[in-house]
């Protein structure tokens, strides 16, 4: 399924204590994944939230920003390539919006974890992130 018929695909900008993220979205093949990242992005729910996971050269991973919902996986053929942005699952429809960035290829991961994006610029600034630190402000880039 093509994403956004052709049309260019949503991007997103994190700010962080260590700089600036740009994400671009897979909206065909995560329409609901991205509609809820849209939501928490558009909303402001996601600013403040604290990268709780960061091992260097593998991912650093969110928090939940909520903790009362699960979605539901939309696994795709996409490759979790390095920037990745996903969100991790403890099994069928598991997954919480706290999302993962990809510092490697995570190919172990593939066909378990929602591939809802990519970073398209910043990713030495994911590679610097640190345990704790937090996404300052958030919004879509139009």
């Amino acid at each position: 399924m093509p994403d956004y018929n052709g049309a260019p695909k949503p991007r997103a900008v994190w700010e962080t204590p260590r700089g600036t993220i740009e994400l671009e979205l897979y909206p065909g093949d995560a329409p609901l994944g991205v509609e809820h990242f849209l939501r928490v992005v558009e909303s402001g729910e996601i600013a403040g939230t604290e990268f709780g996971r960061v091992v260097p050269n593998f991912v650093a991973q969110q928090r939940a920003i909520r903790d009362d919902i699960t979605l539901r996986d939309e696994v795709s053929r996409r490759g979790l390539t390095r920037g990745n942005l996903s969100w991790a699952s403890a099994g069928l429809d598991t997954g919480r919006p706290g999302y993962t960035l990809g510092v490697t290829p995570q190919p172990h991961n593939e066909g378990n974890f929602t591939a809802l994006g990519r970073v398209v610029s910043g990713m030495a600034v994911v590679e610097r992130l640190e345990l704790g630190d937090k996404i300052i402000a958030a919004r879509m880039k139009r």
